[in-house]
């Protein structure tokens, strides 16, 4: 799937992370951002890899598997992969494909540049780590 310049921009523009920015900073983000296509049952990273990359979903499911017996299922407009922004962390959980998915990856440098250009995309991010991050809402998969 092709996504203009636009589309990445107005998807960016719906999403919980980033709908409170401006259309210029989202375009910005828009331009960074590139489009990653994964078939069902693919692992887009696996625990202990390094994390330098924050993922949001724009067509498809991810499951993300802390523990063999609980996954979180994520949607469209959701993301993951965020703790990749401020620290040199490894992932500390698995992410793979429920079906055929989209997705748009951010680097850690995409995300540090627009935060040296724009102290209001710092803000931003600080709001909204500190209303919504550590309270997202998961949905359990349904059974196969």
């Amino acid at each position: 799937m092709n996504l203009s310049l636009l589309d990445k921009a107005f998807f960016l523009k719906k999403t919980q992370f980033f709908g409170s920015l401006d259309l210029d900073l989202l375009l910005i983000l828009a331009e960074k951002a590139e489009p990653l296509s994964f078939k069902k049952d693919e692992t887009i990273f696996s625990a202990q890899s390094e994390t330098h990359r924050m993922y949001l979903i724009v067509d498809g499911e991810v499951l993300v598997e802390l523990q063999k017996d609980s996954p979180f299922l994520l949607r469209r407009g959701e993301c993951f992969g965020d703790e990749a922004l401020f620290s040199q962390r490894i992932h500390r959980y698995r992410a793979y494909c429920q079906c055929n998915t989209l997705l748009l990856v951010l680097l850690r440098s995409h995300i540090l540049s627009l935060i040296e250009q724009s102290p209001t995309f710092a803000c931003s991010l600080l709001e909204m780590y500190t209303d919504k991050i550590p309270f997202r809402h998961r949905v359990q998969p349904k059974a196969s």
